[in-house]
């Protein structure tokens, strides 16, 4: 039956895999431990070209002229390898006969792996958690073929598991930094405002006024004489700016020269050395704290943009890759022509997949998932193992 028999049978949207023209890929397989790489899944059975998989087998074979059947035989050499004329017939091992509901694809003939190597004698082992399907000899299957299957099973994990340990890692790591950046912050705005209160609750310390000359303590008004004092003047003396004196009475003439001799001493007095260094300090807070605040006022209210939680998931049987990142803004103000850039490294830090991802504007808390998928340029052949993705940020 060739192609298009199988599609008249009900296969096409199984067969074609999603994909027009093309089955979908089958899992890694092992034919006798070495790599088997061409397959294909139609209607869930898996699928290999009829002469590569019988030399994988070590397996001869030869078209019997009369039944037309295929002989299958290990030591079979006469006959050479002639291939039947349709991808549907009858196959013969030790006795048993058996029918191949093959189908014809790329000009060969295909035909079902499991059933075909089970009725030739070999076993087949398959790890759905891996996507490995081992196919062995059913006498050579061992311990050590347990062991080996057991093996790549926790060889599998074990890159699963570090793979979440690592993105758990950077989830915790970016976690503590944006909090110890938020605690700084805070802290430094707290200590800023601290020093803003001190400087305002500052004391300014003012000089003492001290008696200096021309001024008029009070023992000097007039006052009777109590039998006391051993002089009674009746007309105080005041010490004039030049070291003079005059007369002060009761008619007012002493007390208008007193208060011109205290505005012309007011006039001339200096500051002391301690209270002209209070004054210069005083100013220089003074200034501090309004330079702090025009300082303060001018800073303007920013956007800052971050990501979290980058994943590369990848499919290996197809190459498939689904990335993910979460866009958020950490500013004060929104975040407006967001755009992302998501590169995902192979193992040799070569880019495999760049995509460039239009967010749009964030508000400030505001964070959004993005997005992307893209395929390894090998595909279902491609390495296993971890693959990085990085996000690159721009913004207004």
């Amino acid at each position: 039956m060739n192609l298009s028999s199988k599609i008249a049978g009900g296969l096409l949207a199984l067969f074609i895999g999603g994909v027009w023209g093309l089955p979908a890929l089958g899992d890694d397989i092992f034919v006798r431990n070495v790599p088997f790489k061409r397959a294909v899944y139609a209607e869930n059975v898996l699928y290999v070209p009829m002469a590569d998989f019988m030399r994988a087998l070590r397996m001869h074979w030869a078209v019997d002229p009369n039944t037309k059947r295929l002989l299958f035989r290990p030591d079979l050499t006469e006959g050479g390898d002639t291939l039947p004329e349709e991808p549907i017939f009858e196959g013969e091992y030790e006795g048993t006969v058996f029918p191949v509901n093959g189908l014809t694809y790329e000009g060969e003939i295909w035909i079902p792996a499991r059933f075909v190597a089970e009725r030739l004698g070999f076993g087949v082992n398959s790890n759905a958690s891996t996507g490995i399907i081992d196919i062995v000899k059913s006498r050579s299957i061992s311990q050590a073929d347990r062991d080996c299957a057991r093996e790549l099973q926790e060889e599998h994990e074990a890159k699963v598991k570090r793979a979440e340990e690592i993105l758990a890692a950077r989830r915790a790591e970016k976690k503590a930094r944006l909090q110890r950046e938020a605690e700084e912050a805070e802290e430094a705005a707290r200590k800023k405002a601290a020093e803003k209160a001190a400087a305002k609750r500052s004391p300014v310390k003012k000089s003492a006024k001290s008696v200096s000359e021309g001024s008029f303590p009070a023992e000097f008004d007039e006052y009777e004489d109590t039998g006391e004092a051993a002089l009674k003047p009746r007309r105080a003396q005041a010490v004039s700016e030049d070291g003079g004196s005059y007369p002060r009475s009761k008619s007012g003439s002493g007390a208008k020269t007193k208060k011109k001799v205290q505005a012309s001493a007011a006039g001339k007095t200096e500051l002391t050395p301690a209270a002209k260094e209070t004054a210069a300090e005083k100013a220089d807070t003074d200034t501090e704290a309004a330079q702090g605040d025009k300082e303060a006022k001018d800073i303007p209210a920013a956007a800052f943009v971050t990501y979290m939680a980058p994943l590369a998931a990848a499919d290996y049987s197809t190459g498939d890759f689904k990335l993910s990142a979460e866009i958020c803004n950490r500013g004060e103000t929104e975040a407006r022509n967001v755009s992302a850039v998501l590169s995902v490294f192979d193992f040799n830090g070569k880019t495999i997949i760049k995509k460039s991802v239009h967010v749009g504007t964030l508000a400030p808390g505001q964070s959004v998932v993005v997005k992307e998928s893209g395929r390894h340029p090998q595909r279902g052949s491609m390495p296993r193992g971890n693959y990085e993705l990085k996000v690159e940020l721009n913004w207004d």
